[in-house]
């Protein structure tokens, strides 16, 4: 495992990370395990009737979508 300093400014692609702002870690120690994946992320937690609902609106979009694409 690699560890790396704040300074190194580096990009995160784990958005729901509660140390990803603007796509960049603001976490103060970063470790990179053997697979260059962070051990350090922490999720955030969304409530499950929120997220069943967000799921649905979603999914509700994409079958519109599609059936636009079937005209």
């Amino acid at each position: 495992m690699k560890m790396f300093k704040k300074g190194h400014n580096m990009d995160c692609e784990k958005e729901y990370c509660i140390y990803n702002m603007d796509n960049r870690c603001r976490f103060e120690k970063v470790t990179i395990n053997s697979l260059g994946m962070c051990d350090d992320s922490v999720l955030i937690s969304l409530d499950k009737g929120f997220l069943a609902k967000e799921k649905a609106r979603q999914l509700q979009n994409i079958e519109e979508r599609w059936k636009d694409t079937d005209k």
